[in-house]
């Protein structure tokens, strides 16, 4: 299992300058979504993997979390969250079996 910070779907409009502002300008290349991530291992696995790709379950609370640390990372994180990236941002859960 490979877990990677993502995207729900791609930001537009006002939530796509506050998630660049968030994610510090080019960093915000980094994030995709899921079925971004599944069409590019499949392309290099071709027939050979079985790949699942889904978002997981414990967004929630890996946010609380991090929020309740008090680490200013996170006060940050939950300034930009609560205007409206929380919609917007996952974890992607990728499972990789050969075949």
């Amino acid at each position: 299992m490979i877990a990677i910070p993502g995207l729900k779907e791609d930001p537009k409009g006002q939530l796509k300058e506050i998630f660049c502002e968030w994610a510090e300008g080019d960093d915000s290349e980094l994030f995709k979504t899921k079925d971004w991530w599944k069409n590019l291992i499949q392309e290099e696995c071709g027939d050979s993997c079985e790949i699942i790709a889904q978002e997981a379950s414990c967004y929630d609370i890996a946010w609380q979390e991090w929020f309740e640390s008090g680490h200013p990372f996170g006060k940050r994180d939950k300034e930009y969250l609560d205007k409206g990236l929380y919609n917007i941002l996952n974890f992607v859960l990728l499972y990789i079996k050969k075949k």
